[in-house]
Protein backbone atom coordinates (compact mmCIF):
# COMPACT_ATOMS: atom_id res chain seq x y z
CA UNK A 1 0.00 0.00 0.00
CA UNK A 2 2.96 2.20 0.46
CA UNK A 3 4.21 1.61 -2.77
CA UNK A 4 1.30 2.43 -4.29
CA UNK A 5 1.00 5.91 -2.30
CA UNK A 6 4.48 6.57 -3.18
CA UNK A 7 3.89 6.09 -6.59
CA UNK A 8 0.89 8.50 -6.93
CA UNK A 9 2.57 10.81 -4.30
CA UNK A 10 5.84 10.99 -7.21
CA UNK A 11 3.14 11.19 -9.89
CA UNK A 12 1.51 13.83 -9.17
CA UNK A 13 4.74 15.98 -8.28
CA UNK A 14 6.22 15.16 -11.79
CA UNK A 15 2.71 16.32 -13.31
CA UNK A 16 2.84 19.97 -11.32
CA UNK A 17 6.66 20.22 -12.48
CA UNK A 18 5.58 19.60 -16.06
CA UNK A 19 2.33 21.89 -15.23
CA UNK A 20 4.68 24.89 -13.39
CA UNK A 21 7.90 24.00 -16.43
CA UNK A 22 4.42 24.57 -19.07
CA UNK A 23 3.40 27.78 -17.52
CA UNK A 24 6.71 29.33 -17.09
CA UNK A 25 7.15 28.98 -20.54
CA UNK A 26 4.10 30.55 -21.70
CA UNK A 27 4.37 33.75 -19.23
CA UNK A 28 7.77 33.84 -20.48
CA UNK A 29 6.62 34.29 -23.76
CA UNK A 30 3.93 36.90 -22.92
CA UNK A 31 6.41 39.26 -21.43
CA UNK A 32 8.96 38.87 -24.26
CA UNK A 33 6.18 40.47 -26.58
CA UNK A 34 4.51 42.96 -23.24
CA UNK A 35 5.85 46.44 -23.50
CA UNK A 36 6.89 48.54 -26.36
CA UNK A 37 9.24 46.36 -27.69
CA UNK A 38 8.83 42.92 -29.98
CA UNK A 39 10.93 39.93 -29.92
CA UNK A 40 11.66 38.11 -33.08
CA UNK A 41 13.08 35.30 -33.94
CA UNK A 42 15.28 33.76 -36.87
CA UNK A 43 11.82 33.46 -39.24
CA UNK A 44 10.07 36.29 -38.07
CA UNK A 45 9.28 40.24 -38.85
CA UNK A 46 7.91 42.27 -35.81
CA UNK A 47 7.66 45.60 -34.85
CA UNK A 48 5.42 48.30 -33.83
CA UNK A 49 3.35 50.82 -36.23
CA UNK A 50 2.96 54.21 -35.25
CA UNK A 51 0.76 56.89 -36.70
CA UNK A 52 1.84 60.77 -36.28
CA UNK A 53 0.19 60.69 -32.91
CA UNK A 54 0.13 57.40 -31.47
CA UNK A 55 0.67 53.60 -32.31
CA UNK A 56 -1.91 52.32 -34.86
CA UNK A 57 -4.12 49.47 -33.09
CA UNK A 58 -6.01 47.03 -35.72
CA UNK A 59 -4.33 48.10 -39.23
CA UNK A 60 -2.88 45.48 -41.57
CA UNK A 61 0.65 44.61 -41.92
CA UNK A 62 1.77 42.97 -45.00
CA UNK A 63 4.95 41.26 -46.08
CA UNK A 64 5.00 39.95 -49.97
CA UNK A 65 8.20 38.48 -51.66
CA UNK A 66 8.85 37.38 -54.78
CA UNK A 67 12.03 35.17 -53.81
CA UNK A 68 10.48 32.00 -53.58
CA UNK A 69 9.08 29.52 -56.38
CA UNK A 70 5.65 31.28 -56.29
CA UNK A 71 4.56 34.81 -54.85
CA UNK A 72 4.22 34.76 -51.06
CA UNK A 73 2.33 36.68 -49.05
CA UNK A 74 1.58 37.02 -45.51
CA UNK A 75 -0.92 39.27 -43.44
CA UNK A 76 -1.32 40.34 -40.11
CA UNK A 77 -3.09 42.93 -38.23
CA UNK A 78 -1.78 45.33 -35.16
CA UNK A 79 -2.91 44.83 -31.23
CA UNK A 80 -4.18 47.52 -29.26
CA UNK A 81 -0.24 48.99 -28.65
CA UNK A 82 0.42 48.80 -32.34
CA UNK A 83 2.20 45.88 -31.81
CA UNK A 84 2.74 43.05 -34.80
CA UNK A 85 4.59 40.04 -35.89
CA UNK A 86 5.06 38.02 -39.02
CA UNK A 87 5.99 34.52 -37.95
CA UNK A 88 7.26 31.29 -39.88
CA UNK A 89 8.72 33.39 -42.72
CA UNK A 90 10.38 31.67 -45.21
CA UNK A 91 14.01 32.82 -45.53
CA UNK A 92 13.48 35.74 -48.19
CA UNK A 93 13.25 39.55 -49.22
CA UNK A 94 10.49 40.87 -48.27
CA UNK A 95 8.23 44.31 -49.07
CA UNK A 96 6.32 44.68 -45.89
CA UNK A 97 3.78 47.66 -45.55
CA UNK A 98 0.77 49.22 -43.80
CA UNK A 99 -2.99 48.93 -44.88
CA UNK A 100 -5.92 50.21 -43.25
CA UNK A 101 -9.38 51.33 -43.13
CA UNK A 102 -9.23 55.21 -44.10
CA UNK A 103 -5.44 55.13 -44.25
CA UNK A 104 -3.35 55.35 -47.57
CA UNK A 105 -1.01 52.35 -47.82
CA UNK A 106 2.77 53.06 -46.28
CA UNK A 107 5.59 52.97 -48.68
CA UNK A 108 6.74 49.44 -48.70
CA UNK A 109 9.88 49.00 -46.61
CA UNK A 110 12.32 46.09 -47.27
CA UNK A 111 12.93 43.47 -44.64
CA UNK A 112 13.95 39.77 -44.11
CA UNK A 113 13.47 37.80 -41.69
CA UNK A 114 14.83 37.81 -38.08
CA UNK A 115 14.94 41.82 -38.14
CA UNK A 116 12.81 44.52 -35.92
CA UNK A 117 11.11 46.94 -38.13
CA UNK A 118 9.28 49.83 -37.23
CA UNK A 119 6.88 50.95 -39.60
CA UNK A 120 4.98 54.26 -39.87
CA UNK A 121 1.69 54.00 -41.06
CA UNK A 122 0.10 56.04 -44.14
CA UNK A 123 -1.38 59.15 -43.85
CA UNK A 124 -5.03 59.43 -43.20
CA UNK A 125 -7.00 60.00 -46.46
CA UNK A 126 -9.46 63.03 -46.56
CA UNK A 127 -13.34 62.59 -46.44
CA UNK A 128 -14.34 62.63 -50.02
CA UNK A 129 -16.78 65.60 -51.10
CA UNK A 130 -19.71 64.28 -52.94
CA UNK A 131 -20.79 68.21 -53.56
CA UNK A 132 -18.71 67.86 -56.87
CA UNK A 133 -21.17 65.23 -57.84
CA UNK A 134 -23.99 67.64 -58.91
CA UNK A 135 -22.22 70.61 -60.44
CA UNK A 136 -25.73 72.63 -60.12
CA UNK A 137 -26.56 72.54 -57.07
CA UNK A 138 -30.43 74.16 -57.84
CA UNK A 139 -30.96 71.86 -60.48
CA UNK A 140 -30.04 69.03 -58.28
CA UNK A 141 -32.45 70.02 -55.79
CA UNK A 142 -34.93 70.34 -58.62
CA UNK A 143 -34.29 66.79 -59.68
CA UNK A 144 -34.00 65.41 -56.26
CA UNK A 145 -37.58 67.01 -55.05
CA UNK A 146 -38.49 65.46 -58.71
CA UNK A 147 -38.00 62.22 -57.29
CA UNK A 148 -39.84 62.69 -54.08
CA UNK A 149 -42.58 64.33 -55.30
CA UNK A 150 -42.89 61.06 -57.86
CA UNK A 151 -42.85 58.66 -54.98
CA UNK A 152 -45.47 60.16 -52.70
CA UNK A 153 -47.77 60.64 -55.66
CA UNK A 154 -47.17 56.70 -56.34
CA UNK A 155 -47.64 56.11 -53.01
CA UNK A 156 -51.35 57.82 -52.50
CA UNK A 157 -52.76 56.27 -55.24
Amino acid sequence: MRKVWSLRAGLVFVMVCLLAGWMARVEARQARQSGDTVQVNSNEIGGMVISSKSPEAGVWVIAETTDLPTKFVKIVVTDDQGRYLLPELPKATYQVWVRGYGLVDSEAVQAAPGKLLNLASGARQAAQSHSGDCADRERCREILSGCVLAFSHQGAG
